[in-house]
């Protein structure tokens, strides 16, 4: 692997890091704020938080406050931006690699090509 593709895989992984961590610091700060808004338990609220930024919202548990419900606006959008950007940091990632790799076939096919000549 070149030192470019070493610092395209790293910058991948550094990407795919940070964005995990931030979808824990969101669901960290989502847990907190319906627990302590609405009253719920941690795991209430962890499984709203996360039920939440996945869009599944099964009906289960929901806001009963005004501010829970801006809050939970704005939860969505900004969850749902981020597991978006894990995906496709991850894709994205696969995607560079098999292109790497493909280009690494073809100039291989390229010199048995020119030896076979």
């Amino acid at each position: 692997m070149s030192s470019k593709g070493f610092r395209s895989f790293f910058s991948h992984i550094n990407q795919i890091r940070k964005a995990f961590l931030l979808l824990f610091v969101l669901l960290a700060v989502g847990t907190y704020f319906y627990s302590h808004v609405e009253g719920w338990s941690f795991i209430d609220s962890l499984y709203f938080s996360v039920a939440t930024i996945t869009t599944v919202g099964y009906g289960d548990l929901h806001p009963t406050k005004d501010i829970t419900k801006i809050f939970t606006m704005i939860y969505i959008l900004v969850g749902f931006g981020v597991v978006l950007y894990i995906l496709t940091s991850i894709v994205t990632h696969f995607m560079e690699k098999k292109v790497e790799e493909i280009e690494r076939l073809d100039k291989k096919m390229i010199d048995l090509e020119k030896d076979s000549r």
